[in-house]
């Protein structure tokens, strides 16, 4: 005769190999993987805390800290700041040195100002235009210089996923939540719900979890690269909202609205083109319609004569950097009223001819 088990003691059963089966699995995870995974989500490596004002975190500070140096928000009477904002070839990738990248060539080049560098790498325009408009407006920059072209067709996720971590935050702040910790909390895990927080905090602890969190992350930022050709391509500039040149113009306005002079410099290449040629465009239909500078440093890097300017298809050696500051360190002097110099407005003489 067959032994009937009851259904609650088979629910037992079932349960007690569930429980030994993850913890078979927790085990042998962290024997494995000795460390953890740490994939941002969709932040794509976007620095929140540093370049987003998202946490409220500058509302009350008194200085911003570029490399190490704490710059006052307050600035003395007199007292010139230029900005260069940019992706990896403004902030310097690939130098031994990055005081060789031409944004602290030209804090040495003008003494007479202070020449920060706001360059990030990876980052497109949108997350270098929040990283603009909250936070480095905040320094009451005299002049902007922007160098960017190559990145638009990366992290296009960023324009969606910001706008979700603002409305967590203020979500989270509605119910009372202030503290920092407690708002980044709730932007990594992507919800403002207490009792999805609770639960996730507690999973948090496990290496299983956070190991196949990790990986469906992963699994998901491949198929998003896979879903767009990544090729610098007009269609980058259009695919999503805000457009490149809404950001663009958003840059424009700000600068008026902010009082700063801004130079837009097309990125350029190893193969001596532009990165991106309908960027290229865009800059110099505002700088022919609105308060904005263009310089076309293309034609004035003269690639022909001096091949040896890039370390790689994108990124300047020492040497490149140091023609990038050449160039523009006459056009920064006349925006700062630092030379006798009279610079058109438009498009610089520098880029009198286009490629």
């Amino acid at each position: 005769m067959i032994r009937k088990i009851s259904k609650k003691r088979v629910a037992v059963y079932i349960a007690i190999i569930v429980v030994a089966v993850f913890a078979a699995a927790e085990i042998a995870v962290r024997i494995a993987v000795p460390y953890r995974i740490n994939i941002d989500s969709e932040q794509k490596y976007w620095a929140l805390w540093s370049h987003t004002n998202a946490f409220g975190q500058y509302n009350k500070d008194d200085d911003l800290e570029f490399d190490g140096l704490k710059v006052s928000m307050q600035k003395a009477p007199g007292e010139k700041r230029v900005i260069c904002l940019g992706s990896s070839s403004t902030y310097g990738a690939g130098l031994q040195d990055r005081r060789m990248a031409y944004p602290q060539v030209l804090n040495r080049m003008i003494p007479e100002a202070l020449v920060l560098n706001g360059g990030w790498g990876g980052y497109n325009s949108y997350q270098l235009w929040i990283y603009l408009s909250e936070v480095l407006v905040l320094v009451a920059p005299d002049v902007v210089v922007f160098y960017y072209g190559g990145n638009e067709c990366y992290g296009h996720s960023a324009k969606s996923f910001y706008p979700r971590a603002k409305d967590i935050v203020a979500r989270m702040r509605s119910r009372g939540s202030q503290h920092f910790v407690d708002l980044q909390d709730a932007v990594a895990f992507g919800t403002s719900n207490p009792v999805a927080l609770e639960a996730l905090y507690l999973l948090s602890d496990s290496r299983l979890f956070l190991y196949i969190r990790d990986a469906i992350i992963r699994s998901r930022y491949n198929n998003d690269l896979k879903s767009f050709k990544y090729e610098t391509t007009a269609d980058c500039l259009t695919m999503t909202q805000p457009t490149t040149e809404m950001i663009l113009r958003d840059m424009v306005d700000l600068s008026v609205e902010k009082n700063f002079q801004l130079i837009f410099v097309s990125e350029i290449s190893s193969s001596a083109r532009h990165a991106n040629r309908a960027i290229f465009d865009l800059m110099n239909g505002f700088c022919k319609t609105g308060p904005v500078k263009c310089v076309n440093v293309l034609d004035a890097m003269n690639f022909k004569n001096d091949p040896g300017l890039f370390i790689d298809t994108s990124h300047l050696t020492p040497k490149g950097h140091q023609k990038m500051a050449d160039l523009l360190e006459p056009e920064i002097r006349g925006m700062l009223g630092l030379t006798d110099v009279q610079v058109n407005e438009g498009i610089s003489p520098i880029s009198a001819q286009a490629d």
